[in-house]
């Protein structure tokens, strides 16, 4: 039963963004998030027209980037993204989400 409370408050989060079309400015800066929590939030966030997404320091790994890449190729709104920091993210998971960015048409170097 723990383990299923375990994300019970990104699961209110899931649903408030969900639930509230207008959300544009989403910082989970220091926050502990996780990938399994990652997932839940981006699941919240699919359709919405975020334009700035902070996930910095965090614990997010390499396990479920290709899930951040999908949300970031799929979010054309997306003006500004911050995910540094997350010291466990390797070279190569960066390496998928500069390649997601790069032809990105509202981020700019």
């Amino acid at each position: 039963m723990k383990e299923l409370n375990k994300f019970k408050g990104w699961k209110y989060l899931q649903k408030l963004f969900l639930d509230n079309f207008s959300i544009r400015w989403v910082s989970f800066r220091n926050s502990s998030l996780t990938d399994n929590a990652l997932r839940i939030i981006l699941d919240g966030l699919y359709i919405r027209r975020v334009r700035y997404l902070d996930l910095s320091h965090n614990k997010l790994t390499d396990s479920e980037i290709y899930i951040l890449c999908k949300f970031l190729i799929k979010n054309q709104t997306l003006q500004r993204s911050y995910i540094n920091r997350n010291s466990f993210i390797t070279s190569d998971g960066i390496k998928a989400v500069v390649s997601a960015l790069k032809d990105h048409p509202n981020i700019h170097n």
